[in-house]
C-alpha cells in the first residue's frame, strides 16, 4: 500500500489505464487510503465489481469507471451512500440494479456508450453534457426509488398470496383431517354394531341348540260334580211338600 500512497497522495487516486481486471484490484491498498474520496479506474479491464470492493470503498464521492467492460454492477452498489459523482460511460452494462435508490446525493451520472434496457433511455436521457449528467442522476435515483416501493408492494403482495395459501391448505388439512377421524369413529361403531350383532347370533344358537327338557306325565283329572237332573229336583220338591202336610 505505500507504493500506492506515494504515488497517488491527497484525495485523488488515479489507477486508470493499468490493465486492471476484476480479480487484479488492489482492494486491501486502496481500503487503507481513506483519505482518498475520489478514485479513477477508468480504461481498465474490469468486467464486474466484486461484493468486497463496495464494502471497502464506501468513503468514496467520486468514481470513474469509464472505458472498462463491466457487464453488471453488484447489488449492494446502492451501500456507497457518499456517492455522489459516478462515471459509467463505454461500457456493457445492460441494467442497472435497483438499489441505486440509495444513493440520495448522486448529483453526476453518465451512462452514454452502453447497451442499457433498464431503465430506459427515457429515464436516463442522452449524457451529452454536463447538465444532462446532472439530470439522469436525479431520473435515475427517482426513477429506483419508484422501482424499489413497486417491488416492494409486489413482495407483500405476494408474501400475502403465500401466507393465505399457506393458511388454505392449513384448513384443507384440518378439514381432511376431521373428516378421516369422522371416518374412523364411523366405521369403530359399525365394527361394535357387528360385534354386538355377532355376540346376539351367537347366543340365540346357543340357546336353538340346548336340549329341550322332558314334559311331566299328566295327572288324571278330577271328576266334575254332576248336577241334579230337573226330574230329581221336582221328586225331592215333592217329598218336601208331603211331609210337611
Amino acid at each position: 500500500s505505500s507504493g500506492i500512497n506515494a504515488e497517488y497522495g491527497g484525495d485523488e487516486i488515479d489507477l486508470s489505464l493499468q490493465s486492471l481486471t476484476s480479480s487484479s484490484l488492489p482492494l486491501k491498498d486502496l481500503a487503507g487510503l481513506k483519505k482518498g474520496k475520489k478514485l479513477d479506474l477508468s480504461k481498465n479491464q474490469i468486467v464486474s465489481l466484486p461484493d468486497a470492493f463496495v464494502s471497502s470503498m464506501g468513503h468514496l464521492v467520486k468514481l470513474d469507471l469509464s472505458g472498462n467492460g463491466l457487464t453488471i454492477l453488484p447489488l449492494t452498489f446502492g451501500n456507497m451512500a457518499l456517492l455522489q459523482h459516478l462515471d459509467l460511460f463505454n461500457n456493457k452494462l445492460t441494467s442497472l440494479p435497483t438499489e441505486l435508490f440509495k444513493l440520495k446525493g448522486l448529483k453526476w451520472l453518465d451512462l452514454k456508450e452502453n447497451p442499457l434496457e433498464y431503465p430506459s433511455p427515457d429515464v436516463t436521457g442522452l449524457c451529452r453534457n454536463d447538465a444532462e449528467c446532472r439530470a439522469c442522476a436525479t431520473q435515475v435515483v427517482l426513477y429506483m426509488k419508484k422501482e424499489n416501493t413497486e417491488q416492494e408492494k409486489q413482495k407483500q403482495k405476494e408474501l400475502e398470496i403465500k401466507r393465505a395459501k399457506k393458511e388454505a391448505l392449513k384448513r384443507e388439512l384440518e378439514r381432511l383431517e376431521e373428516l378421516e377421524n369422522m371416518e374412523k369413529k364411523r366405521t369403530k361403531q359399525e365394527e361394535k354394531s357387528r360385534e354386538k350383532a355377532k355376540r346376539r347370533a351367537e347366543y340365540e344358537e346357543k340357546i336353538r341348540n340346548q336340549p329341550k327338557a322332558k314334559p311331566d306325565k299328566k295327572a288324571p283329572a278330577a271328576a266334575k260334580p254332576t248336577k241334579p237332573s230337573s226330574s230329581s229336583s221336582s221328586s225331592f220338591s215333592f217329598i218336601t211338600v208331603t211331609l210337611l202336610s
